[in-house]
């Protein structure tokens, strides 16, 4: 199956999901926004919120994965941290 930033959140979050996911977030007209991302995410009854920080050591600390971050105009799905180490999937 195809892959996108919006399944591969639901696979790291063990939610169950079909193709129509990734057809739904292709075809999105806000898919590269947050709120696009908030929106499929509502859709799908998934509790969410947007959360900036202002530097990304306070990020680090504070959330807890699975999540979407936006980094240098991009999405990356992080799906695991450690003290030392960030796991993330960028563009996968």
């Amino acid at each position: 199956m195809k892959s996108n930033i919006f399944t591969v959140f639901l696979d790291n979050a063990k939610l169950k999901y079909t193709g129509f996911s990734y057809k739904y977030y292709e075809e999105h007209p806000y898919k590269y926004s947050m709120l696009g991302l908030s929106m499929m995410l509502n859709d799908y009854g998934i509790a969410n919120k947007g959360v900036r920080t202002q530097t990304k050591d306070e990020a680090v600390k504070e959330l807890v994965p699975p999540y979407i971050a936006h980094i240098n105009h991009d999405f990356v799905n992080v799906y695991g941290k450690t003290d030392e180490k960030i796991f993330y999937i960028w563009r996968g």
